[in-house]
């Protein structure tokens, strides 16, 4: 079974690194924007959102320039980091690397790595690059994973109102969040949902209850094929055995 990929999405392109490729991009507004620069080719080759913004500009134009005034800086820059070598770097500290660390201190981390990746999700549902939003499902499958014995390190309640506002109805993302406050011990579930019980949507503690009624899901367990929509990759289904 494959995961829908659109056909531009492997398209071979001959990358041009000229100066009339170059693409000013101001990112975030005030005294937080940030000005990056990137090649055309690689952001038209991803993105639907650059596609659309780009193929309208000035033929005579030598620079052009795109504005994401409601985007964070930081995270366009992983975003940058993927196209160019298609790594999401977001991994900033584990407990085997600062054992004299805090556990608090650690799950303030662990809990800002979860919203960077959602963020990133979300950057790629409003850049239409499904490769990107792949990237932030297997960065997010992979973090749960190194936690798969200390499911309490699972991403929480907290993140729903930030995932339910970014995405649609159907998202891989909800779902991966569904499954993973569904492994959650229930009294630390409780705590998230109450904490946060004004700024949930229905439609999550609809989800919820639903994920609930039914059996479990672990997504570090679960076959990748029930996210392939974000993943976009090539999920073979594993022959059967005699």
């Amino acid at each position: 079974m494959s995961s829908p990929v659109p056909e531009h999405a492997y398209k071979k392109v001959k990358m041009d690194f000229g100066p009339s490729t170059a693409v000013m991009i101001y990112v975030g507004k005030g005294a937080t924007k940030k000005i990056f620069v990137a090649h055309e080719p690689f952001l038209t080759n991803r993105s639907e959102f650059f596609r659309n913004a780009l193929s309208t500009a000035p033929v005579d134009s030598k620079t052009q320039e795109v504005k994401l005034p409601e985007g964070r800086p930081d995270i366009f820059s992983l975003y940058l980091h993927h196209v160019y070598t298609g790594r999401l770097g977001t991994i900033r500290t584990e407990l085997d690397n600062h054992p004299c660390a805090s556990m608090q201190l650690y799950m303030q981390a662990l809990a800002e790595e979860y919203k960077d990746i959602f963020d990133f999700y979300m950057l790629g549902v409003r850049l239409g690059d499904v490769t990107a939003r792949g990237g932030a499902m297997l960065a997010l499958i992979n973090k749960m994973r190194f936690h798969s014995k200390q499911k309490s390190m699972y991403p929480g309640a907290a993140y729903l109102p930030m995932v339910y506002e970014g995405t649609q109805i159907g998202s891989p993302c909800r779902l991966i969040l569904i499954d993973s406050l569904c492994c959650l011990p229930p009294d630390l579930l409780e705590k998230g949902l109450k904490k946060s019980v004004d700024a949930i949507p229905k439609e999550a503690l609809v989800d919820l209850a639903v994920a609930f009624s039914k059996k479990p899901v672990d997504p570090i367990v679960v076959n990748p094929s029930r996210y392939a929509e974000a993943i976009c990759i090539d999920v073979k289904e594993e022959p059967a055995t005699k």
